[in-house]
């Protein structure tokens, strides 16, 4: 190569996750920094600014130590914890900022969040590049998950925080994951980009040769995430009792998942007379183990009732299955009801019943609905959709040093 070597870069993330350090290497439970690593061919070295759990334990997405690094934030237990803590943790954070700015050229910041006004204003005062990426509906989530006084104060200050985020959207790279947070953000003129989360990588793309025929007497069901009030799975067990009670049909449901709204959905479960229909799978990681379960069931549905553009919708498509899902969110931007996919209203147990009855009688119908989804998974693997954002943050920050072709300063 002719001329100076280019600048070795380094990219940091605030992504909001909890690791854990198991004395060797630092981890995760949560599948979404696989996203995030895929970042790492372009640079040098990825820095995760992240909350690290007190205790020694395994997680099953770790970092590689040559690669990825972890920069302990000040300790808080949740997001809610900060209306109290937030001062004291934010002032924290920006000490810990002056020490370690120098690790990483680049920044990736989830938003809206409280910690990330922090290091979006150290950004901008020390003229360091960085972006947003949006994942997902705060407000529509604290409305679900929120009752009483602690509702009004939340989604009073989800606004004002989504406020200050849209205003940096007018100058700053910003991701939004849906059609509904790319609406709320763009403007004539802004660097709003649409984005999706993928973990697939082109070789999970793996149902082309799928049968279509019933797996057994019973139709199996699959819904993966987690159990949450905004989940609408309520709803689907709902729906599960019409079939099963009140239209005879011998079908199961698997909820691959865990969550604070586990209890309640058992004892749904129960109320409805479904405790042998319905079985509680618990976390299941990316990997093998998921993949069973997409690769033995017959439709995979998720009756939510907000979502983003939600990465287990891929999954289920790149394992050729037919989904139901509800048209809520980023959804319809995957989904093409009756094409590669079927639509239901949010919160309608009978909706979901009469598509869910109509899947199970026509093998035809799923094979079309899954083959179509195999193409939909196809066009959005992880290695497209890094180098959707690479190119954008390239042309936005020419000074950066970010070089074509996923090589930046290695020669």
């Amino acid at each position: 190569m002719n001329g100076a070597p280019a600048p070795r870069l380094r990219l940091a993330f605030f992504p909001e996750q909890i690791f854990w350090f198991d004395g060797e290497r630092y981890a995760t439970d949560e599948a979404f920094v696989r996203f995030l690593l895929a970042f790492r061919p372009p640079f040098e070295r990825l820095v995760f600014y992240g909350r690290v759990a007190p205790e020694r334990r395994s997680q099953p997405y770790a970092l590689d130590p040559a690669a990825a690094t972890v920069v302990p934030l000040p300790w808080y237990e949740d997001v809610n914890a900060l209306g109290t803590a937030g001062p004291a943790v934010a002032a924290r954070l920006w000490r810990l900022l002056r020490r370690t700015a120098s690790e990483w050229d680049a920044l990736g910041l989830y938003a809206p969040h409280p910690l990330s006004v922090a290091f979006a204003e150290f950004c901008r005062r020390r003229g360091k590049p960085f972006f947003l990426l949006v994942r997902q509906n705060q407000l529509a989530q604290v409305r679900r998950r929120n009752r009483g006084w602690r509702r009004g104060a939340r989604l009073a200050a989800v606004w004002l925080l989504e406020a200050y985020f849209r205003r940096l959207a007018a100058a700053y790279p910003t991701f939004t994951v849906g059609a509904e947070m790319y609406r709320r953000y763009h403007r004539p003129g802004y660097p709003v980009h649409p984005a999706v989360i993928s973990l697939l990588g082109a070789a999970d793309v793996r149902g082309a040769n799928r049968p279509y025929a019933r797996r057994g007497a019973a139709f199996r069901l699959l819904s993966v995430g987690r159990l949450e009030p905004e989940k609408g799975l309520p709803h689907l067990l709902q729906a599960v009792r019409i079939l099963a009670q009140d239209r005879g049909l011998d079908m199961t449901l698997d909820l691959v998942g865990n969550g604070r709204e586990e209890p309640r959905l058992r004892q749904e479960a129960a109320r409805l007379g479904l405790e042998r229909r319905v079985r509680f799978r618990g976390y299941v990681a990316f990997g093998p183990d998921l993949w069973r379960y997409y690769e033995e069931s017959d439709v995979f549905v998720l009756p939510s009732l907000s979502e983003g553009l939600p990465q287990v919708l891929l999954e289920a498509m790149a394992a050729g299955m037919p989904v139901l899902a509800t048209r809520v969110g980023g959804i319809p931007d995957w989904i093409a009801d009756g094409q590669n996919g079927l639509l239901a209203p949010p919160g309608d147990a009978a909706a979901l019943a009469q598509a869910l009855e109509r899947l199970a009688a026509d093998e035809a119908l799923r094979r079309r609905l899954g083959q179509n989804g195999l193409r939909t998974a196809a066009a959005h693997t992880q290695e497209a959709e890094v180098a959707k954002i690479l190119a954008a943050l390239r042309a936005h920050y020419p000074g950066l040093g970010l070089a074509e072709g996923g090589q930046s300063g290695i020669c």
